[in-house]
């Protein structure tokens, strides 16, 4: 009975030790990247490809109206059998 209880408290110890190495580690690695983020700004061109992107979405977003009509068809469909049940 008392070696049980020594391997589980053994057992215990090396768990926790594994999960507090682990987010020391974690903790660790997310402040050198802050502090890496913070000594090497880099300026991101966010106006620029915004415009030529918001450009081109509109012109291609476009849904036909076939694929329209079936999905219409589909909810339709879908609510119908619901109400029934």
């Amino acid at each position: 009975m008392q070696e049980q209880l020594i391997e589980a408290a053994m057992l215990l110890g090396v768990g926790m030790s594994v999960v507090f190495a682990f987010l020391s580690l974690l903790i660790a690695g997310i402040h050198t990247i802050a502090w890496f983020v913070r000594q090497y700004p880099e300026p991101l061109p966010v106006s620029a490809t915004k415009t030529k992107n918001n450009k081109n979405q509109s012109s291609t977003t476009t849904v036909k109206p076939d694929i329209v009509a079936a999905i219409s068809a589909a909810i339709h469909t879908h609510q119908k059998k619901n109400k029934q049940n």
